[in-house]
């Protein structure tokens, strides 16, 4: 056989152009990777810049929340906000300074900032309820329910008794509602019986029992939950001892003289949430305490010989207690005071509560704010109640 060196330099030839189509191919591949890769990663960087920078002005603006919630004293009606809060402004035209429409919102960082300091919201309303018609906690912000924020209104609005509509009260616990509103500079308060009282209904339950939920059915209609029933301290008589302690405080003035009036509970007329009361199961049976319920008068300010007298006459300031000429400061106080035991022997460490009213009544008891803080096309929000009773905030957030 003979050897051409010109075939084999000519094979040789073809194979390096292969090689080197390979090499290219990978260099240019692997380059094309790399880049998209770092344009990837630089998107990310930038976007997570956004995302930060609009949670940044939502933190910022919620400092206007607070200083407002802060220096308004409980049951003041302070003034509602609705303000923007700029952290970069982009002016259209590119002028240095704008206002109103002239300012380029798409391209800048900003937050817009609601507060309503009463709790008179149409949107929160419980649709024909025997109850009343408003809550507190604020219809969709209890913290006795999880994931109140994805729970639809429509669901709320007829069930009162989600999760989402109650609060928790733990062992040693108390809470102080106020029951009216004040504007700035006035001399009394507008009490939640000022123009008179169609509902009033202070309700407790103990929690669900471990692997039990409450569930809503379309209509109005509900699951509860299995309950826990509560052991009856065998040395008390009928129903036991006093678990939650209720009790309603003002300034009461006749006229001549002005001092605390006060009614509570009264065990013989069955307005004390006692241990029997709690019996558990699945009957949605919880103890309500309402207007139309006798109570003690504490401090012996009305005209009744006996101390007793209608809840409902005393938040209206009327029958035994008509010759008050006004009543101010009016708050509810609920206190876990006995630590109860279910049945099964174990504490109990926290009840639920609940207080109803109605009709178009207004309590600045859980003022509600929101916060939607917008940076070149992300969002931020923060919406929430004011704890009742403390400077403490719930918060719902939605990136």
């Amino acid at each position: 056989m003979k050897f051409s060196l010109k075939s084999h330099l000519a094979d040789r030839s073809g194979t390096s152009i292969v090689i080197a189509l390979v090499l290219i191919a990978a260099i240019t591949f692997f380059t094309i990777g790399i880049s998209s890769t770092a344009i990837t990663a630089l998107r990310t960087a930038s976007y997570s810049k956004k995302a930060l920078q609009s949670e940044y002005a939502a933190q910022s603006a919620l400092e206007i929340v607070k200083n407002v919630m802060n220096n308004t004293p409980p049951g003041e009606q302070g003034e509602d906000v609705d303000e923007f809060v700029f952290v970069k402004k982009v002016c259209e035209g590119g002028t240095e300074s704008c206002e109103g429409d002239k300012i380029d919102l798409e391209n800048s960082i900003y937050a817009e900032v609601s507060l309503e300091t009463v709790n008179d919201s149409t949107d929160r309303l419980y649709a024909a309820d025997d109850l009343g018609d408003q809550s507190v906690p604020v219809m969709g912000y209890g913290n006795a329910g999880e994931d109140c924020d994805l729970v639809p209104l429509t669901d709320l609005n007829t069930h009162p008794n989600h999760p989402c509509n109650w609060n928790k009260i733990y062992y040693g616990e108390s809470v102080n509602v106020p029951l009216f509103t004040k504007e700035a500079g006035d001399t009394h308060t507008d009490d939640i019986g000022y123009e008179g009282l169609n509902s009033f209904n202070i309700r407790v339950r103990t929690p669900c029992v471990f692997d039990s939920s409450y569930e809503s059915v379309m209509g109005g209609d509900e699951n509860d939950c299995k309950r826990q029933a509560l052991f009856i301290d065998p040395s008390e008589e009928e129903e036991g001892r006093i678990v939650v302690n209720w009790q309603i405080l003002a300034d009461c003035s006749d006229g001549a003289e002005t001092g605390v009036c006060s009614v509570t509970n009264h065990v013989p007329s069955h307005s004390a949430f006692q241990q029997g009361y709690f019996p558990g199961g699945e009957t949605g049976l919880y103890k309500t305490v309402g207007k139309d319920d006798k109570v003690f008068d504490v401090y012996s300010s009305s005209a009744s010989e006996n101390g007793l007298g209608f809840l409902g006459d005393f938040l209206k300031k009327s029958d035994t207690w008509s010759d008050f000429d006004w009543i101010d400061n009016t708050t509810l106080k609920l206190s876990y005071i006995e630590e109860a035991v279910a049945g099964d022997g174990n504490n109990v460490p926290y009840m639920e509560y609940q207080l109803m009213y109605g009709d178009g009544i207004k309590i600045s008891a859980n003022p509600v704010f929101s916060v939607d803080a917008y940076a070149e096309g992300f969002k931020y929000s923060i919406e929430g109640v004011q704890d009742v009773g403390s400077n403490l905030f719930d918060f719902a957030v939605q990136n």
